[in-house]
């Protein structure tokens, strides 16, 4: 069985990126590598088929990103 890395992680002495492809040592490691969400299964495409793309999850107002800190530059009274 293939699995894919979801996260960057450590196994079996190499360092795995996200998309990495590898061979777990066993089935065991498999099971526990796919349920703590480090890796995934490679599913084969059947013949003549294209695997289908993933939607993108739209973002919710928790998710958007920071826009920044705002800037304050401090200032001792009546310097200006």
């Amino acid at each position: 069985m293939t699995l894919t890395a979801k996260k960057s992680m450590r196994y079996g002495g190499r360092s795995l990126e996200p998309g990495d492809a590898f061979e777990p040592a066993s089935d065991r490691d498999a099971r526990i590598l796919q349920a703590i969400g480090k890796a995934e299964a490679v599913v084969a495409p059947a013949e003549g088929e294209t695997p289908p793309k993933a939607a993108p999850k739209p973002r919710t107002a928790a998710q958007k990103k920071p826009k920044g800190y705002k800037r304050r530059d401090m200032h001792a009274e009546g310097s200006r």
